[in-house]
């Protein structure tokens, strides 16, 4: 598992055993820059980035023990597109907050598997309940937002 850091436009990644786009992990008109997954799930093996921007960019792969984690109970706030972990007790609920701009805002969960916890373009407060296997969260988002984690 890796994590990138990324100041760009577009970004494709490709996957080896397809030698296909299979996704894209950036797709913005404006300026970039965040953290992003990448194979963080079991079948996901990236062989090579195809990068369309205008001016200078640059992407920086990082271990995943460069992440930074969050002690639960607790919470993290931030602004944009970001990754991070959590340790500590067990989760329970998250009690998320974000896009009050009402754009693009979605937050995932990954422990044995991943999970959509919201996905959006309205502003958005709730509670969502989490698998207690979960240990990363990815959030996509536009401006800042909050995710509060309770534990058992």
């Amino acid at each position: 598992m890796n994590i990138i850091t990324l100041k760009l436009y577009v970004l494709y990644i490709y996957e080896e055993r397809i030698k296909e786009i299979y996704n894209k992990l950036i797709l913005t008109t404006e300026p970039y820059e965040g953290i992003r997954p990448l194979d963080f799930m079991n079948n996901e093996w990236t062989a090579r980035f195809e990068v369309k921007a205008s001016g200078s960019w640059t992407i920086e792969v990082l271990p995943l023990s460069s992440l930074e984690m969050l002690t639960i109970p607790g919470t993290k706030n931030g602004e944009g597109d970001y990754v991070f972990g959590i340790i500590g007790g067990t989760p329970d609920i998250a009690k998320i907050k974000g896009n009050s701009s009402s754009r693009y805002f979605a937050v995932l969960s990954y422990g044995n598997d991943k999970d959509l916890l919201v996905n959006t373009t309205d502003p958005y407060e709730g509670e969502v309940i989490l698998d207690s296997k979960t240990i990363l969260f990815e959030v996509k988002a536009v401006g800042k937002w909050s995710i509060e984690v309770t534990t058992r």
